[in-house]
């Protein structure tokens, strides 16, 4: 809104990004799943705090004509929480290692380096609501 950006002010987002986007993530499937998945959220939670350093300390790379994060931002484990989530809210529980396996698979991503266009925030969030009426419709459709 005020197109004014600071250290400081990159410091304090990826702050307040860890209990949203990491730990908020790690007590849900904690307490769904329990176990050794606990294992895996921790090192998706240690992945995170890498992503978010990095960030604070990179910014964005340029790619093309915009620009773009470098590797998977960490705010793309909500869409996945809710999958799982409604899955589990469809009684179309998923596997325990099929849900440890998306967190691996999206904390490698993290670690990453391969660029991750930023999207404009309606297209984001003309993306994210595209991605939750698909799964929606698979579940009920499933289901």
């Amino acid at each position: 809104y005020f197109k004014a950006e600071s250290t400081t002010g990159r410091i304090a987002d990826s702050i307040a990004d860890v209990p949203l986007y990491l730990l908020f993530p790690y007590a849900v499937i904690g307490s769904m799943y329990g176990g050794w998945v606990l294992l895996v959220m921790v090192l998706f939670v240690g992945a995170g705090v890498v992503r978010l350093v990095r960030f604070t300390r990179r910014g964005f790379v340029a790619r093309g004509s915009g620009l773009a994060y470098e590797g998977v931002p960490v705010f793309m484990a909500l869409p996945l929480i809710a999958f799982i989530v409604g899955a589990e809210g469809a009684n179309l529980p998923i596997p325990t290692s099929m849900v440890a396996l998306m967190f691996v698979v999206l904390s490698v991503g993290m670690l990453s380096t391969f660029p991750f266009k930023k999207l404009s925030q309606p297209a984001f969030i003309g993306a994210l609501a595209l991605v939750c009426v698909s799964a929606a419709c698979t579940l009920l459709w499933i289901g």
